[in-house]
């Protein structure tokens, strides 16, 4: 029942529990009636005797495959899109970009980027990229801005720059979600 490659992780699990007499918590895949493969999520405790001996488990076993199968997607669909993907901070500063931005600018995985730095602005570009950024700092609405970035090898091509504010549950700005798509 338990999919392939998750049975010796399950076991684990359960040996590990068992030694250290802890708490059971973990993920696999079940294969339904249907025969197809759910996730699950598994937590629980070993039942000790009076001497100290696990003698048995209890716990749940959670149907998390709709959770899963989200949480999967949402890390394809920023690869898949044709855009530059970003999440960035009030500042600028990148939080997250999709494998096409970082590509696109030369930078190294886990590199420090600002998506409205001089480094990655075009000069002609700079203050009208900044300026819309800055008013939708001040104002907390999307900002669209054309402007050109600069390739990793020097050159530079054009793009329509959008930011989608992030505002908390008390309407403070703490991010923006972001494209540049290339300008045909």
């Amino acid at each position: 029942l338990c999919y392939e490659k998750d049975y010796s992780m399950v076991q684990e699990a359960f040996e590990r529990t068992k030694a250290k007499k802890s708490v059971l918590d973990f993920k696999f895949r079940l294969k339904g009636k249907d025969g197809k493969f759910r996730w699950f999520h598994c937590s629980g405790s070993p039942i000790i005797d009076t001497n100290g001996k696990v003698i048995s488990f209890y716990g749940l076993c959670k149907d998390i495959n709709d959770a899963e199968q989200t949480a999967q997607e949402m890390v394809l669909l920023p690869e898949s899109l044709p855009q530059m993907i970003w999440k960035v901070d009030p500042q600028g500063n990148v939080l997250y970009c999709n494998s096409r931005f970082t590509k696109y600018v030369g930078a190294p995985p886990g590199a420090m980027l600002n998506v409205f730095d001089k480094e990655v602005v075009h000069p002609e570009d700079y203050n009208a990229s900044f300026n819309a950024f800055a008013e939708g700092n001040r104002t907390k609405k999307t900002f669209v801005v054309k402007r050109r970035l600069k390739c990793g090898n020097g050159t530079f091509a054009s793009f329509v720059t959008k930011g989608t504010p992030i505002l908390n549950d008390i309407q403070e700005l703490v991010g923006w979600y972001g494209t540049c798509t290339p300008e045909e």
